[in-house]
C-alpha cells in the first residue's frame, strides 16, 4: 500500500464511516490575500497605555516584502496598526504574528512606536473563518498596545482566492475535449479519474476537480430536462454518477476536505465559476 492515499481512497473511507484526518498543505502565514476587510466586534484597545474606543472593522495586510498589518480604526479616527515580519504557526487553527512596532496615524500624522509582543489568531482549521485576534505588546517605557476583536464569522474569500481565469480555462479544455471524444459518459469518467489522481493534501487539486464536477453535473441537468421536455429519454438514464444522490454526496465528502466545511462554503468560493467553465466548452 502506497504511503499517500489518493482521494478517492479517503472517500471511500469516509463512506464507510471510518474516521480519519487530513494533513492540509498550508503556508506559513494564513490563506490569505494581500489585503482583507474584516467587519466585527472590538472588544479592547489599548494605547500607549491609555484605553480607545474601536470601530467594529479591521484590516490584515501581507505586503510583498513579508511583511504584515493588522490595523484597526478608534473612533477618534486615527488608525492602529500592529505590525510584524516574524509570523509562525504551531498548529493550523492558531496563528502567531510577532510585534516589531505600532503605528498610529490619520491622513495628515503619523507616529511609530517600537513595541515587542504578538498578535494571535484564532481561525479554522484551513484559515477561511476568523473567529478572534488578540494583540499584546508594550514598548520600551512599558507602554501597552493591546488589541481584542471578534470578526463575523463568515467565510474569507477574496477575488485573489477565488478560481482563476486560467484553471476555468484548463477545465473548459479538458471538458470539451473529453465530451467530443466520449460524450458525457466520458465526461463523468474523467471527473472521477480526477479525483482519483488527486493528493488529499493538495487542497487546490481537490478544488479543481469539484469545479470540473459542478459544471458537468448542471450541463447534464439541463440536457436531461431538455430531452425529456421533449418527450424523449434522458440520455443519462442509468448514469448513476449524475443523479442528486451522488452529487450531493461527493459535494459534503469533498467540500470537507477542500475547504474544511459544508457544500455551501464551497459554492459561495466558486461562485459563477462552472457557468464560466461552460461557457468555455459550448464555444
Amino acid at each position: 500500500m502506497t504511503k499517500r492515499s489518493n482521494v478517492s481512497a479517503i472517500a471511500a473511507q469516509l463512506l464507510c464511516g471510518i474516521l480519519f484526518q487530513i494533513n492540509y498543505a498550508r503556508a506559513e502565514k494564513p490563506p490569505s490575500p494581500q489585503v482583507v476587510g474584516f467587519a466585527g466586534t472590538c472588544d479592547e484597545l489599548t494605547v500607549a497605555g491609555t484605553a480607545e474606543e474601536c470601530v467594529g472593522k479591521l484590516s490584515y495586510m501581507n505586503l510583498r516584502n513579508g511583511t504584515v498589518v493588522l490595523s484597526i480604526e478608534t473612533k477618534k479616527g486615527y488608525m492602529v496598526s500592529f505590525v510584524g515580519e516574524k509570523d509562525s504557526q504551531p498548529r493550523p487553527e492558531e496563528y502567531h504574528l510577532y510585534i516589531s512596532r505600532v503605528r498610529m496615524f490619520t491622513k495628515a500624522t503619523e507616529s511609530v512606536a517600537s513595541a515587542a509582543g504578538q498578535c494571535v489568531v484564532s481561525m479554522s482549521r484551513d484559515g477561511t473563518i476568523w473567529s478572534e485576534i488578540k494583540c499584546q505588546a508594550t514598548d520600551a517605557d512599558r507602554a501597552s498596545y493591546d488589541m481584542t476583536f471578534r470578526p463575523d464569522k463568515k467565510p474569507i474569500f477574496s477575488n485573489l482566492e477565488r478560481v482563476s481565469s486560467s484553471v476555468m480555462n484548463d477545465i473548459s479544455k479538458r471538458f470539451k475535449n473529453k465530451i467530443n471524444e466520449s460524450g458525457m459518459r466520458g465526461v463523468n469518467k474523467d471527473v472521477q479519474m480526477c479525483y482519483d489522481t488527486s493528493d488529499a493534501g493538495d487542497i487546490n487539486s481537490i478544488r479543481k476537480c469539484m469545479l470540473y464536477d459542478i459544471a458537468s453535473y448542471k450541463l447534464a441537468t439541463v440536457t436531461g430536462k431538455i430531452w425529456e421536455a421533449r418527450g424523449l429519454q434522458n440520455p443519462n438514464h442509468g448514469n448513476t454518477y449524475v443523479t442528486d444522490h451522488a452529487f450531493t454526496l461527493r459535494m459534503k465528502i469533498y467540500s470537507q476536505m477542500a475547504f474544511g466545511g459544508g457544500p455551501d462554503r464551497a459554492y459561495q468560493f466558486f461562485e459563477d465559476s462552472p457557468d464560466k467553465v461552460l461557457d468555455g466548452v459550448t464555444k
